[in-house]
């Protein structure tokens, strides 16, 4: 078996090992951009637990209020029915329940400093405390009243300047209830908005990012394939793009029907010119060769270095078997002239093989093998008509080139 059914195998294995790094560097990139939607989703529930504070606090505050006010009333209520009242002992219930309600005032306010108020809210905070005092003192003149058993005058202060206050009072009680419930409804209102669009935003940034590391690995993965599949020396398909492109040609045929030829060419001469001259001239006349036979075939037609100093030739539309005769005839035709590197003429021959599909063959490995068998059979007709028991040196000569 030839070079070039040796190494199909490793080449397919190389190919794996190709996809296989791809799907890693996909994965990869998947991992990346999920980390980022996680980061923007604790990001996210930052902002919502941020407003949600601030809305709780609104609701804190106008919860205050209303127990504010329901407290003024039950000092409020307190204070009447102590007037109402004929037995002593009621009355001191009566106004251990008012002063209960003024201090569950007093307390409801001392909390309301335990949270930051704008100008409004200071202003009105304020102004109640002014009337609070107010109300109290009159309230304490109406007690003091009372205990003394001045009924009316206490009940004429009480109509003239305690309910007066107090209705301003609970006037300011419920103000503030209704500024923080309005403050509350609008906190809610910014905090659903600014919720959605930080949402929006992060979902446009997943997206954006989710397409942006698509578009990256398929522009990765199509330049690594270009690589993985071109020969840096020639610019031909290397042995991996050689099997796809044979695998994509018999996939085709099938679907279709038609004939198409294999042919595996092997350099004679090539190998001294390596040892005599260096490498460097080597690569330049295998890059030499790889123009000719580029240059030999059709459009359409598939050129490829196999490896070493073997090319490999994909011609569609084969209708007779001559046709692969008749190209292959075309190839060798193109080593009767020298090849030119820089002082020296090099003259190489060519051994071909040549498998049709799917007269011969109808794999990959089929096909090559084939190639590769009728090759190996050309170069030793070939040594036995010219008496060669091995590969001999390269004819070349030194002079100016052209």
């Amino acid at each position: 078996m030839g070079t070039a059914t040796r190494g199909l195998t490793e080449q397919s294995g190389k190919a794996h090992e190709f996809r296989q790094v791809n799907v890693a560097a996909f994965v990869g990139l998947a991992v990346i951009l999920l980390a980022t939607v996680a980061l923007a989703g604790l990001q996210l529930r930052g902002v919502y637990q941020g407003l949600e504070e601030v809305v709780n606090h609104h609701n804190l505050k106008t919860a205050i209020a209303t127990e504010m006010q329901v407290a003024g009333l039950v000092r409020t209520e307190s204070l009447y029915r102590m007037l109402l009242l004929d037995d002593p002992f009621e009355r001191d219930a009566m106004l251990m329940r008012h002063y209960t309600g003024g201090y569950r005032v007093g307390a409801a306010r001392q909390r309301l400093l335990d949270f930051p108020m704008d100008t409004d809210e200071r202003r009105l905070y304020d102004e109640q405390g002014e009337l609070i005092e107010r109300v109290v003192a009159a309230q304490e003149q109406v007690v003091e009243l009372m205990a003394y058993e001045r009924m009316d005058e206490a009940r004429v202060l009480t109509l003239e300047e305690a309910m007066p206050l107090q209705a301003a009072v609970h006037g300011t009680f419920e103000a503030m209830r209704q500024q923080q419930a309005a403050k509350t409804e609008t906190a809610m209102q910014l905090a659903g908005e600014a919720y959605t669009r930080t949402l929006w935003l992060l979902i446009i940034a997943g997206v954006v990012a989710l397409v942006g590391s698509l578009i990256i690995a398929v522009l990765a993965y199509r330049r690594t394939r270009h690589i993985a599949l071109h020969d840096p020396l020639t610019g031909l398909l290397t042995r991996a793009g050689f099997i796809d492109a044979v695998q994509r040609e018999i996939e085709q045929r099938r679907r279709s029907g038609g004939a198409f030829a294999v042919l595996v060419i092997d350099l004679d001469h090539f190998k001294p010119i390596n040892d005599r001259y260096g490498h460097a001239e080597g690569d330049a006349v295998l890059q030499c060769v790889a123009g000719r036979l580029r240059l030999s075939m059709r459009k359409g037609d598939i050129v490829a270095r196999l490896g070493g100093d073997e090319f490999a030739v994909v011609v569609r539309d084969v209708r007779e078997p001559a046709d692969c005769r008749v190209v292959a005839d075309k190839i060798a035709r193109i080593f009767a002239g020298p090849i030119v590197v820089g002082p020296r003429e090099h003259r190489l021959d060519a051994s071909i093989g040549r498998a049709r599909y799917p007269e011969d063959a109808l794999t990959v490995d089929e096909l090559v093998a084939v190639a590769d068998q009728v090759m190996y059979e050309h170069k030793h007709r070939r040594r036995e008509a010219h008496g060669e028991a091995g590969v001999t040196d390269p004819q070349t000569t030194t002079g100016p080139a052209g």
